[in-house]
């Protein structure tokens, strides 16, 4: 019974092309003690995940201590806009921490409420940067923005009063001006500034010839061939 309930969103997803968006679950290791909380963030296959998933890795997250990230989308429609958006998600804390690197005693602002399911977006990206190493004094939580104006407004909110030398903000570069002028409308987010979050060509390239130091694949090799040669689109 448990199952059904779960893999509901698949069977309506697949019957009537219906169902809820960006709902995540988690599952928290019980031999976590500590700020630094090792994370998997796990993307499933076709007709895979739901609750189930956070089950399967429950024994894995114990042992170890991890916490496991499971968003999901129906039966596993990774191109529809919703699932693209989860991985940008992460991309966008990988984002942010490459920043701190270069400008370290930064705080992280993680903003963003509940949408189908009971974890934020916010707390999901928190979780993605404890398990990078930072603590949670790192990191500020705005749970309750459900749209980029509300993004904008309570996060003025939170840090009304506060003595910040930069704000900026990470977002895809599709999404950035808007996002921009929403911050910019905020009393003292003026100056507010923006980083793209987007992965790059360089950056897929770069994995590749990384990829093939160690592997041996024809395949990932000929599209390293024709990303370097300008054509995309090609398989």
């Amino acid at each position: 019974m448990q199952w059904f309930f779960c893999s509901s969103y698949a069977y309506r997803d697949i019957y009537f092309g219906s169902r809820p968006k960006g709902h995540y679950y988690q599952y928290r290791g019980v031999r976590e003690t500590h700020d630094f909380i090792p994370a998997i963030t796990f993307l499933h296959g076709s007709m895979g995940n739901f609750k189930g998933y956070t089950w399967v890795w429950k024994r894995f997250a114990d042992k170890h201590g991890f916490v496991v990230l499971a968003p999901t989308f129906g039966a596993g429609s990774w191109d529809d806009k919703d699932g693209v958006e989860a991985v940008e998600l992460v991309k966008r804390v990988l984002k942010a921490r490459e920043y701190y690197d270069s400008h370290p005693g930064s705080v992280f602002i993680c903003t963003g409420g509940p949408t189908v399911g009971k974890v934020s977006e916010a707390k999901m990206m928190e979780k993605v940067l404890l398990s990078h190493g930072f603590s949670r004094e790192d990191v500020m939580l705005e749970e309750k923005a459900t749209s980029t104006r509300q993004n904008a407004e309570l996060t003025a909110k939170l840090i009304a009063g506060m003595d910040f030398e930069k704000v900026v903000v990470v977002s895809k570069k599709s999404h950035l001006p808007a996002a921009l002028s929403h911050f910019h409308s905020q009393p003292g987010m003026e100056k507010v500034e923006g980083i793209a979050s987007d992965v790059t060509e360089e950056e897929i390239i770069t994995q590749m010839e990384e990829y093939l130091k160690t592997h041996k694949s024809e395949r990932v090799r000929m599209r390293l061939n024709l990303l370097r040669a300008g054509k995309h689109g090609i398989d």
